[in-house]
């Protein structure tokens, strides 16, 4: 069930935006006549969509700061303490509500399965490309998180330079930097390159498993390209790390604007060089 708060494009556009959303999701949640939620966030209006709805058994993580009234709308304790470390809080916490209602016995790294339907469709899609591949993702939510469809474009080219086949991944927002960045791509590479932006989430799970390695913005879909167990280089400038995965690599700088296409390369060098001697 999609919650659909707010939209990149406008965020008054969201199906479920404003109060009169919630109330709607709050409907849609009553008639799935569920018996338990498991709320892996600490704002308060998951807690109390879900008390709407009458779901009997609701665990959740209990509000941090301005967020502590969530714990009046659970159900069920023990609730968890925030995090404090030089990591992105997200995976501790919801490692530290897993361990505590018993979900799991011991931290896990996040992985998808990807159906064996959806690769084989994009493995035909890309098969003109060279078996050596790596998949870059553009664009990003924050804009201090975006290395910028120039830098992606020079890092393309050159990795194209040296063998690999190259395929951008961006969301509908992106279309257009695919589109630059496509445009700069010389005749001579055209064949080792593709822009693609996938109908879903799941497709651009498959599509990532194409590719042997990722470098990508801090964003959603280069975690989802870790969670597939792929080498991912994220460029993360000046902000607290992604310890959730082994598979997840970093290029750290003062900010993203400082990471030059030489010093990711050299990074991604060195990346690709550990994987394969592993």
């Amino acid at each position: 069930m999609e919650y659909d708060r707010w939209r990149k494009n406008d965020a008054k556009k969201g199906r479920h935006n404003g109060l009169s959303g919630m109330l709607r999701f709050s409907k849609e949640l009553q008639e799935g006549q569920f018996e338990r939620i498991v709320i892996f966030s600490d704002r308060i209006r998951y807690g109390f969509q879900a008390w709407l709805a009458g779901i009997p058994t609701r665990i959740g993580y209990g509000g941090f700061g301005w967020n502590w009234p969530q714990r009046f709308f659970l159900s069920r304790a023990p609730r968890i303490v925030p995090y404090e470390g030089p990591c992105v809080g997200n995976y501790q916490w919801a490692t530290d509500l897993m361990l505590k209602h018993g979900f799991i016995d011991k931290p896990m790294a996040p992985r998808i399965s990807v159906p064996e339907q959806a690769l084989d469709h994009w493995k035909k899609d890309t098969e003109g490309l060279p078996e050596k591949r790596c998949a870059l993702i553009v664009g990003a939510s924050v804009k201090g998180k975006d290395w910028g469809w120039k830098n992606f474009s020079t890092l393309a080219k050159t990795l194209m330079e040296e063998g690999y086949g190259v395929i951008c991944i961006g969301g509908p927002a992106e279309k257009g930097l695919l589109n630059n960045i496509e445009d700069t791509i010389p005749a001579k590479h055209q064949p080792m390159f593709q822009a693609i932006v996938p109908p879903s989430l799941l497709d651009c799970a498959a599509l990532l498993k194409t590719c042997q390695y990722v470098i990508g913005n801090d964003t959603g879909v280069s975690n989802i390209a870790a969670a597939c167990e792929l080498p991912t280089l994220i460029l993360l400038g000046n902000r607290p790390l992604l310890c959730q995965d082994p598979d997840i690599h970093f290029v750290i700088a003062r900010s993203v604007a400082d990471i030059t296409p030489e010093f990711a390369l050299e990074r991604f060098r060195r990346m690709a060089s550990s994987c394969n001697a592993s």
